[in-house]
């Protein structure tokens, strides 16, 4: 797992504040009052939207947001610590953990979790060796040894869109990058935004982005799905945040000081993914308020 300084949450010139008040029924505050802890299983070795660190901290741009919806709904949040991503998703199904802190909305997800309205964009992207050529169509790499992590969206998604598609799976992000390196790999399908991050981290200067799938994946906070008001509590706390907030919270992870310095496609990419942040998030918060009202 990649070091990290430690940092405060936010800048202390840019600090976060409550606008508007979570309205509650009074069954959703006897949830609160019944509940006395939420178990929430993240990915351990995903920045920078979030990481299990050192010292056993959730960190990142997902870790600033739950912690602003703990502070809006009064729910006591507990990690649920996991080794892999892998291990939270059998968590999740085994009801070890209550929510997952960022997720996409795959069907087989659907059985057992709840979505909220999602609130970050991820694109997905080929990564491989520099001097391999630009990649315009996913389906010509399939001949080829490709990697997926096991356990994420991409992996559900990219094995039901190309069934005949033979994929390697993979533990974590770094595993992939680094069985590129070692040529056990050709090519490997993840997230742009953290692969991207972990190049940088890692050293990797012989790997890069090759092209774009047509994936965009929203990512949602998940809640079981045996618990519904849970996910009608974490609906109202995303509507009660602001756009002044969620601006603070990615501009604190695109800014901070690293050990190692971002290069400046990582910075474009961020600044891309702000951008759809934010729009996707007002989308949806219209959507969430319409909704409510017609409860």
């Amino acid at each position: 797992m990649a070091e990290t300084p430690q940092t405060q949450p936010y800048p202390s010139d840019q600090a976060i504040t409550p606008t508007t008040p979570l309205s509650l029924t009074p069954s959703e505050q006897q949830y609160l009052q019944q509940k006395k802890r939420i178990h929430m299983c993240v990915d351990p070795a995903w920045l920078p939207l979030e990481q299990i660190n050192d010292a056993g901290q959730h960190e990142g741009i997902v870790a600033d947001y739950i912690n602003l919806l703990k502070s809006r709904t009064a729910l006591n949040i507990v990690l649920y610590p996991t080794i892999k991503w892998s291990d939270s998703v059998q968590a999740a199904k085994d009801r070890q953990c209550d929510i997952f802190s960022a997720v996409a909305v795959t069907p087989s997800r659907r059985e057992y979790m709840r979505f909220s309205p999602p609130y970050l964009m991820l694109e997905v992207g080929i990564f491989g060796h520099t001097h391999k050529p630009m990649i315009k169509d996913v389906e010509t790499i399939f001949s080829s040894k490709v990697g997926i992590v096991s356990g994420y969206a991409t992996e559900e998604i990219i094995r039901n869109r190309y069934p005949n598609a033979v994929l390697q799976s993979i533990k974590t992000p770094q595993d992939g990058l680094l069985k590129l390196v070692n040529g056990e790999l050709d090519y490997f399908i993840d997230f742009i935004v953290p692969s991207s991050y972990y190049l940088k981290e890692m050293s990797l200067s012989d790997i890069k982005v090759l092209g774009k799938t047509s994936l965009k994946l929203p990512l949602s906070i998940a809640s079981r799905s045996d618990e519904p008001l849970l996910a009608d509590i974490l609906t109202k706390a995303q509507m009660a945040i602001s756009q002044h907030e969620v601006e603070v919270i990615t501009r604190h992870w695109m800014e901070r000081k690293s050990q190692h310095a971002w290069n400046g496609v990582a910075i474009v990419i961020i600044v891309v993914m702000v951008s759809l942040f934010i729009t996707l998030f007002i989308f949806w918060q219209r959507m969430s308020v319409r909704h409510v009202q017609e409860k």
